[in-house]
């Protein structure tokens, strides 16, 4: 036994080391433990099986366990010495330390109670003192407004834990449809759907990772606010229990620590994860386009250029597929301003600019800036536009006349892009004479991060 305070090692080793409470019908056990007779019991449960001692881990016999009388008296004489322990810590606090006088009086400024010689004192001269009884009166009305308060409080964390776990059910059972969805559309495809099943598997196990890290340190701060409001309002139903001086000795840090208790954050998943589920969600419609094309009984033929590793198309024609390449670069930009310069060759079609990370091996169908590509574009008929609403069209008889912006032709072979993502906006312009082609403002990047995109094809 370690040395210390006497009465304390006598409560220590009159203790239950299962339930920690005083013993209640001790009895000892083959390796010499003792247990309270209905901790031991209920520990080993079945009465026939194997167990072993909960203390050492030293196999017992259950039929070997017998009643220690002689702890059980030590177990009343400890209760005894401690209560009397306790009353006369109570009469020491009834009178004041530095003038041995009742305290009888309770100082408002320094929230202590004090003597009536502390009252005539340079001390306490200036301060609002008043008597114990109605300082007793007023202290516990507020302690019995935190008491509700912190209850309240309880309540409404409860109530957001629950409502997390479900709302991480409810996110974790979308991602789980839409990983069904994608493999069934994937499993019609070849090596190219194969790798963009991949790709959005990769992606949504990463939701997966995030919503469950999400909800698990959310019900992680809401179980620790929990625990510390539930020692904060034992400790107050303690204190209320207590005489009114006893009560009144550190009300300011009682208090205090009331006052500084802050409830947790409700909003558990950030609105990011719906958004990206709702936008892998949104591609299904043009996997179910990509896959009748692929079904059609008159397949076109496919034209690819040499340097085509990604390809994606329009029809030119009812026999051929016009078929582009695109790349999109490995830097994701989430904040700052970049910048980097664009040598285009003699291509009838290119298209140049940034795009949204989540398109990284998708099957593009349309070149728009709702879908989270914001460039410039010059179509095979030597027209330049920008990826506004409605947006280039690369489907059956490509669309580009309907589209709100049509730029004036220039003979620049070399584009500056400029992004930034603070202020939203992607500027792109001739990187010679650095005169401004066109503008995006407002960029919807939704705090996702975005890369740079290009584009050429035949």
């Amino acid at each position: 036994m370690a040395e210390g305070n006497p009465v304390q090692n006598l409560c220590e080793e009159t203790t239950c080391p299962i339930c920690l409470e005083y013993f209640k019908d001790p009895v000892i056990v083959d390796c010499g433990h003792n247990f309270c007779q209905a901790c031991i019991t209920r520990a080993w449960g079945e009465p026939d099986r194997d167990a072993s001692c909960p203390q050492c881990r030293e196999p017992c016999q259950q039929r070997n366990v017998r009643p220690n009388q002689q702890l059980a008296s030590i177990v009343e004489i400890a209760k005894k010495f401690s209560l009397q322990m306790a009353r006369g810590a109570e009469a020491l606090g009834r009178f004041c330390e530095r003038h041995q006088e009742p305290l009888k009086l309770f100082c408002e400024d320094d929230r202590a109670p004090i003597c009536v010689v502390c009252d005539k004192s340079k001390e306490h001269r200036d301060h609002k003192v008043i008597p114990k009884e109605e300082a007793f009166e007023a202290y516990q009305g507020k302690i019995q407004g935190h008491l509700e308060f912190l209850n309240k409080q309880k309540k409404e964390i409860l109530a957001s834990k629950l409502s997390g776990e479900a709302e991480s059910q409810k996110l974790l059972k979308r991602t789980e449809s839409e990983r069904q969805k994608i493999m069934a559309d994937f499993k019609q495809s070849h090596q190219f759907l194969e790798e963009q099943e991949r790709l959005l598997l990769a992606q949504l196990k990463e939701l997966d990772d995030g919503i469950k890290s999400c909800g698990d340190q959310h019900i992680a701060k809401l179980s620790e606010e929990m625990s510390s409001i539930d020692d904060l309002i034992k400790e107050l139903e303690e204190k209320q229990k207590q005489p009114a001086t006893e009560f009144l000795q550190d009300i300011r840090s009682i208090l205090q620590r009331c006052h500084e208790n802050k409830a947790v954050d409700p909003i558990a998943f950030p609105p990011g994860f719906k958004k990206r589920i709702e936008k892998i969600s949104k591609m299904h419609p043009f996997l179910e386009t990509a896959m009748k094309e692929f079904k059609g009984e008159d397949m076109p033929k496919l034209v690819l250029s040499s340097y085509s590793t990604l390809p994606w198309g329009s029809y030119r024609g009812p026999n051929e597929l016009l078929c582009c390449s695109y790349v999109m670069g490995v830097e994701r930009i989430t904040s700052g301003t970049h910048s980097w310069i664009a040598n285009l060759g003699g291509e009838k079609f290119w298209a140049v600019g940034v795009a949204n990370e989540t398109l990284r091996g998708c099957n593009i169908v349309n070149l728009n800036a709702g879908l989270g590509i914001w460039a410039i574009v010059r179509t095979s008929a030597g027209d330049y536009y920008p990826t506004t609403a409605p947006g280039i069209s690369l489907g059956p008889l490509p669309v580009s006349s309907n589209t709100a912006c049509k730029l004036l032709k220039f003979q620049s072979k070399r584009i500056c892009v400029c992004v930034n993502y603070k202020k939203r906006w992607v500027m792109f312009s001739d990187a010679d004479s650095h005169s401004v082609i066109f503008t995006f403002t407002n960029a919807a990047f939704s705090g996702e991060g975005v890369c740079s995109w290009f584009s050429v094809g035949q």
